[in-house]
């Protein structure tokens, strides 16, 4: 009976490891070749811009932003105001960026690079295509949270204003990267303050983005504005 059982234990391990074999090459033949991707900033490092007061080095991804639109939907519900309000335009999304924005039930799409890749992709891409009204939501459950978890940090988060910019442009990396490159791997340096993506400010105004090194405000009808998508970043200062 013995001899038996030693006989299709090792008949079971074969199958698995001959499964496990097969499976590998499979996915092996199966997965599409494998692209380098450039190394960028995914990190959310703040700088000081005077005392008590930090911006973010760089503009909030699209992978932040799912993020909080899935806190938001777990906790209120799929169908709530709550989290219908922080939902991007998903169609002009799509047009935009090339790929559906990353709500639960969209299908993956990273035809010709890995998953991994992918999600990288998220993580260094600068969201946009949201209102001022949805950026201050995102501002507010970073220093909030949301529901009973409600609780206030130690530091007030915000959009910056039209004077930080031009306080912290002095110290940013100026580069002139065109609208909704990846951000580039940059952990302790400002990037993004004249370039990619435009920005939101308090104040109303926007900074206009683009491929400049030039630091300019226009209002959000402005002509300046028309073909640059609109995404933001944080600014932190400490509670007394």
């Amino acid at each position: 009976m013995e001899t038996y059982k030693k006989f299709y234990n090792g008949i079971l391990k074969y199958s698995i490891l001959l499964l496990f074999i097969m499976f590998i090459s499979a996915r092996m033949q199966a997965s599409p070749p494998m692209r380098k991707i450039n190394k960028c900033n995914t990190f959310n490092v703040y700088i000081k811009v005077a005392k008590h007061k930090r911006i973010c080095t760089k503009e909030v991804s699209v992978d932040d932003y799912a993020f909080f639109c899935y806190i938001m939907r777990q906790y209120y519900g799929e169908y709530s105001e709550k989290y219908l309000s922080v939902i991007p335009d998903t169609i002009t999304f799509k047009r935009v960026y090339g790929y559906s924005f990353p709500l639960k039930g969209n299908e993956a799409q990273y035809d010709g690079e890995s998953f991994h890749q992918y999600i990288q992709r998220l993580m260094c891409t600068p969201m946009s295509i949201i209102s001022r009204q949805q950026a201050e939501a995102y501002c507010q459950w970073m220093e909030f949270g949301v529901g009973k978890e409600r609780q206030s940090s130690k530091w007030h988060y915000s959009l910056p204003a039209e004077a930080d910019y031009e306080r912290i442009v002095k110290k940013a990396k100026l580069t002139t990267q065109h609208p909704l490159e990846l951000m580039k791997k940059k952990k302790y340096v400002l990037i993004g303050i004249t370039d990619n993506v435009a920005e939101y400010t308090q104040g109303g105004k926007i900074v206009k983005g683009g491929a400049s090194k030039d630091l300019t405000f226009c209002d959000i009808d402005d002509v300046c504005n028309i073909e640059t998508p609109i995404g933001f970043r944080l600014l932190i200062v400490r509670k007394k």
